[in-house]
This record gives C-alpha cells, structure tokens and sequence, in this order.
C-alpha cells in the first residue's frame, strides 16, 4: 500500500470532492486499489480537506480526458473538516523539508514518504481528533500490520484430529506471544503429516 497526494486546481473537481463520497479522478499510473489518497487543493484553498481510498488499480480510459486518459476509482472519503492548510505544512519541521512543499506542490501526483505521511496524521488528527478511528481503520499502522503478519504452526496428536473437523472455534494451549490476529496453522501427525488446518 503507497499513500499519495493528488492535487486538483479544478472549481469542479472542488464541488464533486465536497459531494460526492466515491469519485472517478485522473491518477498516476502507478497507483493501485487499496492505496490511500489524498487531496490537495489549489487556490483559493490550498489545503488537505479529503482522502479516500482507491476502489480499483488506475486504468486507461480514452473517453475520460482529451489531455489525460489515466483514470482511477475513489471511495470511502473522509472529509477534513479542519483542513491541514499550506502554510501548516511550509513551517513544519518534517513537513516543511518536503520537497513537494518547498514546491508548492507544483504537479498532479506525488508518492508520500512514511515519515511525511506519519506527521501528516499527527496534525490531522490534533486539529481533528474525531476522525481517530476513521483514519486507524482506513490505514493499519506498522505495529497493526506486523502482528497480523506473524504466524505460528502448532503441532497436534490423534486425539485433537476430530475437535478440529467438527468444530470452527477451539480452545487451544499456546505460548504467551501469540497474538489476537496471528495465523495459526495446524499440523496434524501420522497418519496424515501435513498441514490441514487454518485458525
């Protein structure tokens, strides 16, 4: 998953942001369903006020634009209602060594750094500590994402084989690390030897 700024200049593209909760928008190639969008706004604003979620990977669409025909799908909007303003951004300290900020961000579609991303939230989430849970649930943070990640494999005897066929929830013995969210994968012994089970 990447995080990116897109930026609009467009008094239309302004309205549809501010109406609508899923958008079709130009996009970079690049982009992929599950990446997290933001939006910059030109003049008069000059602001972060949405991000949204890309609904599907960018894909050509002739019809969309006579000058741009790379086109993506956007959904789940949360809306910024205390915007992350320029001049926020420009006197940060993390922010502010951006080089798309010291540019004014001059251009259509940026990458964002984690580092830039991560003080990004924390102002968002200062000015508008309401939306806390929507921006947890929108992008896990690495501490999430890494316990998810982990797996163990628990080794079983004959006697646990039909506790595990017949049942979708079991109580099981387990060392202290694992986690709420880890996979656990079960291996059976003779006379199966293999991996079967999935909790």
């Amino acid at each position: 998953m990447k995080v990116w700024v897109f930026t609009t200049k467009e008094v239309l593209e302004y309205i549809k942001l501010d109406e609508n909760d899923e958008i079709k928008r130009a996009s970079t190639p690049e982009a992929k369903k599950g990446d997290i969008i933001l939006i910059y706004r030109g003049y008069p604003h000059s602001n972060i006020k949405f991000i949204f979620k890309a609904k599907s990977d960018s894909y050509n669409d002739p019809d969309f634009r006579e000058s741009w025909d790379t086109a993506i799908d956007l959904f789940e909007k949360i809306e910024i209602l205390n915007p992350i303003e320029f001049k926020e951004m420009n006197s940060d300290p993390i922010l502010g060594d951006w080089n798309i900020v010291r540019k004014n961000f001059m251009g259509s579609f940026f990458e964002m750094p984690t580092k830039e991303w991560n003080r990004l939230k924390t102002l968002i989430l200062e000015k508008n500590p309401e939306l806390e849970n929507k921006i947890r649930n929108l992008v896990p943070d690495a501490g999430n994402n890494a316990i998810a990640d982990q797996k163990w494999t628990f080794a079983i005897n004959k006697d646990f084989y039909l506790n595990l066929k017949d049942q979708d929830e079991i109580i099981w013995n387990s060392p202290e690390d694992v986690k709420k969210d880890n996979l656990i994968m079960i291996y059976t012994g003779s006379p199966y030897s293999n991996i079967g089970e999935f909790l």
